[in-house]
């Protein structure tokens, strides 16, 4: 088994599972933008219809009232005169039909009479003298037009007023006009909020000047458009918008809120519809289905991702315990004899400045049988605690089976290997100083220097077979030896 063969795969398979992280997130991102996308436009399709229901309405309204008064200015072509009593009669009849608050009626550069419900009969009234807006309404009827006016307010009844005024003709001349006023909270009811959206989607009608004559609801705060846009940037566009004639969506602060506003020319005057609605407040089914797909769809990208990186680092930590139950010896934690001979593989390829140590632990059978399995193992270990501190920066070692253990020494100077292998040996007996024993343990050795190895080219195993056969040597002396005996490689 290749360590760096199996540490690239590990790199390989943490940037695969990095990758797919990275694409699942990029993937959440743009499922987000494309959800979001099509709920926004979901949203402004909603909007539109929304507005055009009430524009039709608010048309539907006013043809009503027109109606109304042609037919009954059809009647009076028939009349020679108009009886002041029976038309108030008629208007009080009349308005269990419909909304007008008032109705006249002003002969052609003459004078007229109003009737106002709940209220006095005007006579004798000179259509000049009324509301310049109204007046207005009445010269056009007049000019044979028939007129919805724009917005006035009547100080009398202290409210806002829409007047309409037709024109009545005698054998094809206009000679008359006649005309009717209704208050325009009447269109309350036509602006009521209906089709699943909600009491936060409010609807309003705005003037040429830019305020709103009918308000959302009362009390509303918002007297103008000019109170909800966010920026005088934006009043400058919505204004460019009126001045053009567009529909137009923009982004409102509404009561704190950011509300989406679209504005729709409704057709009479320079009036237009103005909408503003939160996103929840447009449509709160279709706000509450897109909030539970996304939590649901985060929550399966977190679970995912958990997933992944606990896949990950299961993998992970299961080649790590490969690689160490692969490379490393399971009692005592240092390398093992497959780790240690591509190391020293390596070394060979690179230098001759080394020495190779056998080194093996006298009777440690009799050991074992003698103070048990425990305390040789921890004699083992006690072995790989010594070499740790005793091995130099480039040098390494192994236990291979048993008591026998492999050292790899940066250096081929005979006489320091010697004092180095003494130094180590006096360590290792002292560990049953601990146990209080007077037990001595005897350490032998074979050395092999690689400067004394012949030629440019040596293999692993005859270097093993040298240090080996140096380690018999030092075991048949029958006493702490360590051979220094060097043998050629080739």
């Amino acid at each position: 088994m290749d360590e760096r063969g199996m540490q690239k795969r590990l790199r390989k398979i943490t940037l695969f599972f990095t990758l797919v992280s990275l694409v699942l997130l990029m993937g959440s991102g743009g499922i987000s933008i494309l959800l979001n996308h099509t709920f926004q436009n979901e949203i402004e399709d909603q909007i539109v219809t929304e507005t055009n229901r009430h524009r039709t309405n608010i048309n539907r309204k006013i043809d009503t009232d027109l109606q109304t008064l042609y037919t009954l200015s059809s009647f009076m072509e028939f009349s020679g005169t108009i009886d002041s009593s029976q038309f108030a009669k008629g208007l009080y009849e009349s308005n269990n039909e419909n909304s007008f608050l008032q109705m006249g009626y002003f002969e052609k550069g003459g004078t007229g009479i109003r009737v106002t419900v709940n209220g006095a009969m005007e006579e004798n009234m000179k259509a000049e003298e009324t509301d310049s807006t109204f007046y207005e309404s009445i010269q056009k009827a007049w000019d044979g037009k028939s007129v919805v006016s724009d917005v006035y307010h009547d100080s009398a009844a202290d409210e806002d007023f829409i007047a309409y005024a037709v024109p009545v003709q005698k054998n094809g001349t206009v000679v008359d006009a006649l005309t009717a006023c209704e208050s325009t909270s009447v269109f309350f009811d036509v602006l009521s909020i209906k089709s699943g959206f909600s009491e936060q989607t409010k609807v309003r009608v705005m003037g040429t000047d830019g305020k709103f004559f009918l308000p959302a609801q009362s009390g509303d705060q918002a007297d103008s458009v000019s109170d909800i846009l966010l920026s005088e940037k934006e009043r400058t566009a919505f204004q460019n918008m009126l001045e053009q004639g567009k529909s137009k969506f923009m982004e409102v602060n509404e009561n704190g809120q950011t509300c989406r506003m679209f504005a729709e020319p409704v057709g009479v005057h320079d009036w237009y519809l103005v909408l503003t609605a939160t996103e929840r407040g447009i449509s709160e089914p279709l706000y509450q289905n897109l909030l539970i797909t996304r939590i649901i769809f985060f929550l399966l990208l977190a679970l995912s991702g958990m997933c992944i990186l606990y896949g990950a680092r299961l993998m992970k930590r299961n080649s790590r315990a490969l690689l160490r139950f692969a490379y490393y010896d399971q009692l005592t934690g240092s390398y093992n004899m497959v780790k240690f001979s591509h190391m020293l593989e390596e070394t060979i390829a690179s230098t001759r400045d080394f020495s190779l140590v056998a080194m093996n632990i006298r009777k440690f059978k009799f050991i074992n049988e003698t103070f048990g399995d425990e305390v040789a193992n921890q004699l083992l270990c006690y072995v790989k605690k010594v070499l740790d501190e005793a091995v130099f920066e480039g040098e390494f070692f192994c236990r291979e089976t048993a008591d026998k253990f492999y050292i790899l020494m940066r250096t081929s100077d005979e006489n320091l290997v010697q004092r180095r292998l003494e130094e180590i040996t006096e360590h290792i007996r002292d560990f049953f100083l601990h146990y209080n024993r007077q037990y001595r343990m005897m350490i032998y050795a074979g050395v092999v220097t690689g400067a004394e190895i012949n030629g440019s080219f040596v293999k692993r195993e005859e270097l093993m077979s040298h240090v080996m056969f140096a380690l018999d040597r030092a075991k048949k002396r029958q006493q702490d030896d360590f051979s220094g005996s060097v043998y050629s490689a080739v």
